[in-house]
């Protein structure tokens, strides 16, 4: 009985270790490496897709390029090129394939706010896909209103988590010594500025 409880220790040992690394708890020896290696050859998916035009793919790419690096900026230029590039003139879409593939965008870079590392830069992103290529497309209050809830969730981060954007901080501070309706109005007159994507 005495032998065979450090091999029993030693089995739970092991069998914690393997679930732990099965839950992502814990990594395996040179996990690392193989998750570069794998970003790596994911990379070379994504500029396929991206060469192609395959924006589909661009999207599922960069999303396991994010989970597995933690780098969002793949996944926020995906969306820049499906929601805002794509949709240009220039492109000669036509006006419905020009706006699914703006709304498309769009909701890429929502539905991605808590797990990009840099969320704040595709807030910004978000709310231009939707007054340059979604609002003269749309007569719905209620992309208006999610447009200007975005922007105003832009303004009130300062630019962003990193460092403070002093410019976008000033422009927060003029909002909110507005009412409402100059709320709505002083951001329409933010978004109807010229803007060239960084």
């Amino acid at each position: 009985m005495t032998r065979n409880l450090p091999s029993a220790f030693v089995s739970l040992i092991i069998a914690f270790c393997v679930v732990s690394i099965a839950n992502g708890n814990l990594r395996a020896v040179g996990q690392d490496a193989v998750d570069s290696f794998r970003c790596f050859n994911m990379y070379l998916d994504f500029n396929n897709a991206s060469f192609e035009e395959n924006y589909l793919m661009m999207g599922a790419v960069a999303k396991q390029i994010e989970y597995l690096s933690g780098d969002s900026d793949v996944s926020e230029f995906s969306a820049y090129m499906a929601g805002y590039s794509t949709s240009a003139e220039s492109h000669k879409r036509t006006g419905r394939d020009a706006l699914h593939w703006a709304e498309t965008g769009a909701e890429w870079l929502q539905s991605s706010v808590s797990t990009r590392n840099k969320p704040f830069t595709g807030l910004q992103l978000a709310a231009y896909i939707y007054a340059d290529r979604i609002l003269p497309h749309s007569s719905s209050r209620l992309v208006r209103e999610q447009m200007l809830k975005i922007y105003a969730v832009w303004l009130a981060s300062g630019g962003g988590s990193g460092s403070v954007n002093h410019g976008s901080a000033t422009l927060y501070q003029d909002y909110l010594a507005l009412d409402h309706e100059g709320r709505d109005n002083y951001i329409l007159g933010q978004l109807q500025q010229t803007w060239v994507p960084e």
